[in-house]
C-alpha cells in the first residue's frame, strides 16, 4: 500500500514540475510507473536467483529479502526520473535542437 503512495506521490510531483516548465506530464504519467514495476520485477528476480544460488536451493527465499532491495531499486528510479525532469529547461527557452546547435557554422563556439 505504501508502494502505491509513493508512486502517486512521484507522478503527482513530476507532473507538477512539467506543468511549471511547459511541458506535458502525460508521458511522465506512463513512464514511472513503467520504470517502477519493470525495475521492481528484474531486481526482484535477479536477489531471487541470487539467493537461491547461494543457498544451493536449500530453501525458497524469505519475501523480504527480495522485495525489500526490488523496492529499494524502484523507488531510485523513481528519484532519477525526477532529477531528470529537474534538469529540464523551460519549454519556452527551448529554441533550436542541440543537433542543430551542434552543427551550426557558428564560428564563436
Amino acid at each position: 500500500m505504501i508502494e502505491l503512495f509513493l508512486l502517486i506521490h512521484f507522478c503527482m510531483k513530476t507532473g507538477q514540475k512539467l506543468k511549471k516548465k511547459g511541458y506535458s506530464p502525460l508521458k511522465y504519467y506512463f513512464l514511472i510507473p513503467t520504470v517502477w514495476f519493470f525495475v521492481q520485477f528484474v531486481v526482484g528476480l535477479i536477489v531471487t536467483i541470487a539467493y537461491m544460488t547461494i543457498t544451493q536451493d536449500e530453501n525458497e527465499p524469505n519475501l523480504i529479502l527480495v522485495y525489500i532491495p526490488a523496492l529499494a531499486c524502484a523507488f531510485g528510479a523513481a528519484v532519477l526520473i525526477s532529477k531528470k525532469v529537474d534538469r529540464l529547461p523551460d519549454a519556452d527557452k527551448v529554441d533550436e535542437s542541440p543537433a542543430k546547435l551542434w552543427l551550426s557554422d557558428d564560428e564563436n563556439l
